[in-house]
């Protein structure tokens, strides 16, 4: 039969810990040191609690009377609550939860000169202070138009703190213009001069909208409003804390509008007012006006460019009023006809509100198809409308020059495999080129690792750990100039003749690299460095499974798959030196041992993926191919739900620390012991005797309690004792064991507490008839006071829990 037995229950009191400032205290005289809330709070749950905080202890710990009372506190107008002591001098009042402080109303508390400490101090004269419950504040002020276009009135929408009557805030409300900064859009000095040749009136009409708009910009009278009778209920929600306003008048676009909530601002619960007037910002929709282009010189067309305008257009609005021209000749403008528009994926809101309207359309989406080395002028017609009803009012013209695409070599930095029985011309690509410069250098097996750091950037440090550094990525060879037939803007493949870096058996590997220097006019070339590749041409594959145990390499044809008997593996480390050598098995498979590599390197274990630590090179005969410990592309182990983590690669610390309670008392002794195992990848072992484990004690604030170094006994284990400070703080201590050396640390929790006799006493008694899996326990909880008294009718809870 398995029986638990719990002898008795703790009734624990926390002392709360509080940041006060402390204010010195005369000697001889009892003194408020601060109290709170004070002045006007924020939010009501400020006011769950009013405290006092006294210069000396008011009870005595373990001795805190119970219910607590405080005759010589007060507060006015009266409020019900009850008091208890957080410590023995800070005083808590706590205001009855089932009567709800009423918002705006002013509270006044004395602490009676008849307060006395234990010592038996007085204060010298009463203390008072005073707070207020939260005054009416505006949370939230939103504005809609209320028909959704541009010539209807505002509807302001405002949400308060508290419950108001809109009358009443309105009375107390005032709403005006407000000036504000705006800047006109800019038309390009190429399209004012054909707007002026070929329409002077739309730059008029342009003038006269910004003027126009500019009035309303510089605005400061007043608005007349009115507390709406209707509005969007859908979208705001009715409530005692809403109050919805209406404009008499239109408020133009690009308008500003200053709301302003005065200081008798009145609540409906009680009579205090704000202390400061209230202001919030609306800002209006803007005018409705053509903002640009995206791109006006050297534009790509590669790249989409746009019109961006003020105010959300349809795409299908903008198709219809839009004229393309190539102006590439001055004297010969020929019309761009519109293809056929772009598909676009509509977003969930358009989906939802079939609403497509945005402040920008790429000419993608119009249909044009624009080419690279062109000039072209646009022309937006002035009747486009917003999607809130708003005219454009005049006609738009821009000006874009388009140049080449960019100019660009390429086959893929980095490592690469030309398969042998591809032949001896390895490609690249080539845009926009009109010359180059090509290296290609042959590499032994023992000029490979130095290629391998150069070419991803690499360089090793005094310690021999790799590096980011700035190292040349070009063959030690000199360069041969090298024409390119080219059609301006097509990608071209061209080839790299490797057939004299090859072994006679066309196999080898080959350092190569291009550089473009002689790029079409109008043509930027983009790539910032040398295309430049380690080629393996070979029919040799190799598959890699490391590990600090050992490492499984496997080696296979590339045109059959079949596996390499006889292969001869190597691995060597990043400073070029021969870690391991050996043969494959008939089935293409050999197993290096202890081949620790990543670890040796002492990097973080997310570095351990991404910096080198070593080279795997097969080789049969002639020919010869490699891998190196930094690849990452291909199948992962999460692609088959697998994680892993080379963090496990190194020795873990496992195991437990813990204290013999859960609970103790300023003062009093702890007994600790931990119980370590390392986990390494050859399993869990013991750490060997007398190894140094470092112990951290922190209290609740985080602050050391103390440090020390255990030494592990045969059974990799220590314990220790360490005495809790007596003016130590209160809460939750946790306790840390490191080793060096072991990655992961132990660690466990326990609580410092204040608590006082307990009044009663649970008996809890669990057994079964079969002291075996699957057997039905029966529990018998005995409650009884400590005085003899039974505990009839009070509520049991029962947890379980296994570890």
């Amino acid at each position: 039969m398995t029986r638990w037995r719990m002898e008795g229950l703790l009734i624990l009191c926390m002392l709360a810990a509080f940041s006060l400032p402390l204010t010195p205290a005369v000697p001889g005289a009892l003194q408020v040191v601060t109290a709170g809330p004070a002045g006007e709070t924020a939010k009501l749950e400020e006011c769950r609690e009013i405290r006092v905080q006294f210069s000396e202890p008011m009870v005595e710990l373990g001795r805190i009377p119970d219910p607590v009372r405080a005759p010589f506190f007060s507060v006015t107008p009266p409020l019900k609550g009850t008091f208890r002591w957080a410590g023995t001098r800070l005083l808590v009042f706590t205001p009855d939860p089932a009567q709800k402080l009423p918002y705006c109303t002013s509270y006044a508390v004395t602490v009676d000169s008849t307060a006395t400490s234990v010592a038996g101090q007085h204060l010298e004269k009463p203390y008072s202070f005073t707070f207020k419950t939260p005054s009416v504040r505006l949370l939230q002020a939103e504005w809609y138009r209320k028909t959704g276009r541009y010539d209807s009135p505002a509807v302001i929408v405002l949400r308060f703190n508290q419950p108001v009557l809109p009358q009443a805030i309105s009375s107390h409300t005032a709403l005006r213009y407000a000036r504000h900064d705006w800047k006109p859009p800019e038309i390009q000095k190429e399209a004012m001069e054909r707007m002026s040749r070929e329409n002077p009136q739309a730059f008029v009409a342009f003038q006269k909208k910004v003027a126009q708009t500019l009035t309303a910009v510089n605005a400061t009278a007043p608005v007349a409003f009115k507390v709406a009778a209707d509005w969007d209920k859908k979208r705001f929600k009715p409530g005692d804390d809403l109050v919805v306003l209406e404009t008499t008048v239109v408020p133009p676009p690009q308008s500003q509008l200053l709301l302003e909530l005065d200081k008798g601002l009145p609540g409906v619960q009680g009579k205090a007012t704000p202390e400061t007037p209230q202001t919030y910002d609306l800002i209006l929709e803007p005018a409705f006006f053509v903002d640009g282009l995206r791109c006006y010189e050297q534009c790509s067309v590669e790249f989409y460019n746009e019109i961006k305008f003020s105010l959300g257009v349809s795409p299908d609005k903008v198709r219809g009023k839009v004229g393309v021209w190539d102006v590439t000749d001055p004297l010969k403008a020929v019309p761009v006809v519109l293809g056929e528009k772009a598909k676009e994926e509509a977003t969930g809101d358009e989906e939802e509100t079939g609403d497509r309207s945005r402040p920008s359309v790429s000419f993608d989406t119009l249909g044009m198809k624009l080419k690279p080395a062109r000039t072209y002028s646009f022309v937006v017609k002035g009747d486009l409308t917003a999607s809130d009803g708003q005219t454009l009012g005049y006609d738009w013209f821009g000006h874009a020059v388009y140049w080449h695409k960019s100019a660009m070599t390429s086959f893929g930095t980095g490592h690469g495999v030309w398969e042998a029985s591809g032949g001896p011309q390895l490609p690249f690509y080539a845009r926009n080129v009109r010359a180059l410069d090509q290296w290609l250098q042959p590499l032994g097996q023992d000029d490979l690792v130095p290629a391998v750091l150069r070419m991803d950037g690499w360089v090793l440090n005094a310690q021999g750990i790799p590096e980011r550094g700035a190292t040349r990525r070009l063959p030690d060879v000199q360069p041969q100039e090298r024409p390119l037939k080219i059609v301006p803007d097509a990608m071209g493949t061209f080839g790299l003749d490797l057939s004299k870096v090859l072994n006679p058996e066309g196999k080898g590997l080959v350092w190569a690299a291009v550089q473009g220097k002689d790029t079409l006019p109008m043509s930027v070339y983009t790539t910032k460095e040398t295309a430049a590749s380690l080629i393996q041409v070979t029919n040799l594959g190799i598959s890699v499974k490391d590990s600090p145990l050992n490492t499984l390499v496997m080696v296979t044809t590339l045109d059959t798959a079949s596996p390499v008997e006889g292969a001869e593996v190597e691995i060597r480390t990043v400073d070029n030196k021969v870690f391991w050598k050996g043969r494959t098995d008939k089935n293409g498979v050999v197993i290096a041992p202890n081949t620790d590599m990543r670890t040796r390197l002492k990097v973080e274990s997310w570095d351990m993926t991404w910096v080198p630590s070593f080279v795997v090179t097969a080789r049969k005969g002639s020919d010869t191919a490699y891998v190196v410990s930094d690849w990452n592309e291909g199948v992962r182990s999460w692609d088959f739900g697998v994680p892993f983590d080379l963090e496990e690669a190194k020795p873990l610390l496992r195991g437990s620390v813990f204290p013999d309670r859960g609970v103790y008392k300023l003062g009093e002794e702890i007994h600790f012991k931990a119980i370590l195992r390392s986990d390494t990848a050859k399993g869990m072992s013991l750490l060997p005797p007398g190894t140094k484990a470092d112990v951290v004690l922190k209290d609740s604030h985080n602050s050391e309690v103390d440090k020390r170094t255990v030494t592990l006994n045969d059974w990799s284990a220590a314990d220790w004792t360490v005495k809790i400070p007596e003016g130590g703080a209160l809460g939750s201590y946790s306790v840390t064991v490191s080793v060096k050396g072991q990655g992961r640390t132990a660690y466990r929790s326990f609580l410092v507490a204040a608590y006082r006799k307990p009044d009663f006493r649970v008996d809890v008694n669990v057994g079964g008839a079969d002291d075996v899996a699957g057997a039905t326990l029966k529990g018998v909880v005995t409650a009884r006071y400590l005085f003899g008294s039974p505990m009839g009718g009070r509520p049991v809870k029962v947890t379980f829990s296994k570890e």
